[in-house]
């Protein structure tokens, strides 16, 4: 199977209130995912198509012993888009994931390696509108001058409703050493810091979504952080990513049975 990992063909443009407008066709990696428990509970996160079998999300949107869960597919908008619904098969957690304790201290061991892969039930059939994102370089600790962050999360710090439409914003990674001021210093080196501009940043419901380098040079986007955790209401203080680059080893021994992309 050849595919084109990272290349998108947006065409019409959405025009997004409040955020960067978002061109249909555009991150056709997206993917939107339902978690439903047995307790009649549900969850929302975002994910990212890495292969024809597989979607990335964060260890953290697990909140609970699950019943399904459900991955939307080929559309930004979840209400008046066409798209897909397929159900997951399997997942796992990054064995060496500890979750939070609090929502307001930060322990030393939580919220590190916050990944976890979903399997589909069947494979992705791709199209102008569903591609898989190109995972980066083995050990990629470059520091990125421009991040693309999208997600259907919340557009307003205390608001209650998560955005139908995809949303899209841009900002640069901020050196860990710099970052580490504002969290206690328990962050570590699987992990990057961005945003932090009082103005713009990942929100509740944004959790698993991708972090995106758009590369110039090969003119294709890299999946280079996962949304995990941030300040709920101060937008001026960077929010954590989970670093790709550092969980390659992970990811690829365990989707052994999928069909990547060939650059």
């Amino acid at each position: 199977m050849h595919l084109k990992c990272g290349v998108t063909e947006p065409s019409k443009i959405l025009k997004v209130e409040g955020g960067y407008p978002v061109a249909e066709g555009k991150h056709p990696w997206a993917a939107a995912v339902d978690f439903h428990y047995e307790d009649g509970r549900v969850s929302f996160c975002g994910g990212s198509i890495l292969n024809n079998r597989h979607v990335l999300t964060a260890a953290h949107c697990f909140k609970g012993k699950v019943k399904k869960i459900e991955v939307t597919i080929g559309t930004q908008d979840l209400i008046r888009g066409l798209k897909a619904s397929i159900d997951v098969e399997s997942f796992l957690i990054h064995e060496n994931y500890v979750g939070p304790r609090s929502d307001y201290i930060l322990n030393e061991e939580e919220m590190k390696n916050d990944i976890a892969l979903l399997k589909l039930a069947i494979p992705i059939a791709f199209s102008r509108k569903v591609k898989p994102i190109c995972l980066p370089p083995f050990r990629s600790l470059a520091e990125y001058p421009r991040l693309v962050f999208i997600g259907w999360g919340l557009t307003k710090a205390y608001g209650k409703h998560r955005s139908p439409v995809l949303q899209e914003t841009v900002s640069r990674e901020i050196p860990l050493v710099f970052c580490q001021h504002w969290w206690s210093n328990k962050l570590w080196h699987k992990q990057l810091c961005a945003n932090g501009d009082g103005r713009t940043d990942t929100r509740r419901g944004d959790s698993g979504s991708p972090v995106i380098y758009e590369s110039k040079l090969t003119r294709r986007s890299y999946i280079v952080g996962i949304v995990s955790f941030g300040h709920k209401f101060d937008l001026s203080i960077p929010s954590v990513y989970t670093r790709v680059s550092e969980c390659l080893d992970w990811i690829y021994a365990n989707t052994r049975d999928a069909d990547y992309c060939t650059e």
